[in-house]
């Protein structure tokens, strides 16, 4: 790809950039870019800022993100089964509504997003920072967060609060459901942290 810089177009208007299943874009800035409904399956990015661009129901399944910056877009209804999110900042971001069934991030600097009725199952957030973002109304059934610091994150009203994994994260003023599923080992947990007064 020959472009340095691509600015307020329609993706699908750009030569070259027509059908991006399978692509790769390394270096390149994109703002105010409209991915919407565009297939970006299977796409590598390398090193690509996308700041206030569009993605709202565009197909990232399998789509691979590298040391990338998202920053106040919006990733409204996106279909990202599998996608690979890696030593990248997301700030300012919408993720609502999105299929992030066994998506993965790692080493990722996310704030100030929300990730609202969500759909995480089997989603993973390895060694990240996670700052004042929300994830209520979602299912996190079977989420991990190993070894990944969480400040001021919402899980309120989330469903199927199921085994998510918080074990071996840090937590700072997180918002919990107020109910625990009964008997959950999750449950039991927190409930023995905060009776040793930890929690």
């Amino acid at each position: 790809m020959k472009y340095k810089h691509i600015d307020g177009t329609y993706v699908q208007e750009l030569e070259g950039l027509k059908g991006l299943e399978e692509e790769e874009l390394q270096s390149i800035p994109l703002q105010k870019v409209n991915f919407s409904k565009v297939s970006l399956r299977g796409s590598k990015f390398v090193d690509c800022k996308f700041d206030e661009c569009d993605f709202s129901m565009a197909n990232l399944c399998g789509a691979e993100f590298h040391h990338c910056e998202f920053l106040n877009s919006n990733l409204w209804a996106i279909d990202a089964d599998q996608v690979r999110v890696v030593s990248s900042l997301i700030n300012g971001c919408k993720f609502d509504d999105a299929e992030l069934n066994h998506a993965f991030f790692g080493d990722c600097r996310i704030a100030n997003t929300t990730f609202r009725w969500c759909n995480l199952t089997d989603a993973g957030f390895l060694r990240c920072e996670i700052n004042e973002t929300e994830f209520s109304s979602s299912t996190v059934r079977d989420t991990c967060y190993p070894q990944s610091n969480l400040d001021k994150v919402d899980f309120s009203y989330v469903a199927d609060w199921n085994q998510i994994q918080l074990r071996h994260a840090v937590l700072n003023n997180v918002k919990f459901p107020e109910e625990w599923p009964l008997g959950s080992n999750e449950q039991k947990f927190w409930d023995k942290r905060r009776a040793t007064g930890r929690g």
